[in-house]
């Protein structure tokens, strides 16, 4: 896991929608539909990915993105959970979900790095960025 966090620490990105949006650059397939979650759904090939992938982003949520990592931060600032347990637990479970993705050697270049900037958000946000 180390190699993984290291790899995902780069400071030069400096918010989730200029990451995303170099993710689907450097596709070059890839377009930009409309909110994150569709946007990750709709180019993700691995199916295990596209299932975590969906758990993370909800499709009606109201804080933020609709990202577990928004509503982390949301959570952390205001101290009010949205769920009876809040997300950070679920963040850090998926962060074992999402490398373990990464590690099975199954991922093309796309979804390791939509991987990658996934975990890079949930660390953030449970570090309080």
């Amino acid at each position: 896991m180390n190699e993984v966090v290291e790899a995902i620490s780069d400071p030069s990105i400096l918010n989730k929608e200029t990451a995303i949006k170099e993710i689907y650059e450097s596709a070059g397939e890839a377009k930009l539909l409309g909110r994150a979650r569709d946007n990750l759904l709709a180019s993700t090939k691995d199916e295990k990915l596209k299932t975590i992938v969906d758990k993370l982003y909800r499709e009606y949520a109201v804080v933020g993105s609709g990202s577990t990592a928004d509503a982390v931060r949301y959570e952390l600032r205001t101290g009010e959970l949205l769920s009876p347990s809040g997300h950070s637990m679920k963040a850090q479970q998926n962060i074992v979900a999402l490398t373990k993705r990464i590690n099975s050697g199954e991922l093309n270049s796309f979804d390791r790095s939509t991987a990658e900037h996934i975990i890079r958000d949930l660390l953030q946000a449970l570090g309080g960025n």
